[in-house]
């Protein structure tokens, strides 16, 4: 056997339907520690029922064991992954960035005053070339250096790169003391990536200062 696991989805009406006809049973093991319960079958098949009823089902539960376990055995890639290159020389590099962005966005420079403002700009200019096109390196490392130092300037902060979870990727923040911190990647990221048509730099960088004003 490969251990490569063949397997369909099924609909909620499937899952139910199939669960009716005989040689199937609980599996405990499979089913321990998950929030999907799963089923084998007297022939060696396995049934796997998501929370929304749907399921997977699988010829060889021995593949399906070995693919849980390489699945387990991953590590979560970063956000940052692939956008961020400058790694720990980030903070040395953000004025170089700023004026990287200004180019790549087709924005004069000097209308790069780091005011809350200015990220109207940003924003009409993000709209045109692209969202996608915006999450790329060259244009996403600058997004981020702009926003973290529009925030700065705006709470008195300064910047702080701090190593991830992963033990691999350096995170830039604003931080200031007995205040809360600020995540510029995360702002960028979130707009550009969940945003949707609605995305507004500005409107979460506006929160994120507002936010320290209050104390929050």
């Amino acid at each position: 056997m490969s251990g490569k696991l063949k397997s369909r989805s099924l609909t909620a009406k499937q899952v139910q339907e199939l669960l009716k006809k005989p040689g199937w049973a609980p599996d405990p093991e499979l089913s321990s520690g998950g929030s999907s319960p799963a089923y084998k079958h007297s022939d060696g098949r396995i049934l796997v029922v998501f929370e929304n009823g749907k399921g997977k089902l699988g010829e060889s539960r021995e593949a399906l064991l070995k693919l849980i376990t390489a699945v387990g055995q991953q590590k979560p890639v970063h956000l940052l992954s692939g956008r961020l290159p400058q790694g720990k020389e980030f903070v040395t590099e953000v004025p170089k960035l700023i004026d990287q962005l200004a180019m790549n966005l087709g924005i004069p420079r000097n209308e790069l005053d780091k005011s809350e403002g200015s990220l109207d700009i940003v924003d009409k200019a993000i709209k045109r070339i692209g969202r996608r096109k915006s999450m790329k390196p060259e244009v996403f490392a600058p997004l981020v250096a702009y926003v973290g130092e529009v925030i700065r300037q705006a709470v008195g902060g300064e910047w702080e790169l701090r190593l991830a979870a992963d033990g691999e990727t350096w995170e830039p923040w604003i931080v200031r003391q007995n205040s809360r911190d600020h995540p510029p990647f995360a702002i960028v990221f979130r707009e550009l990536y969940e945003g949707g048509k609605s995305a507004s730099i500005r409107g979460a960088v506006h929160g994120q200062i507002r936010s320290h004003l209050l104390g929050e």
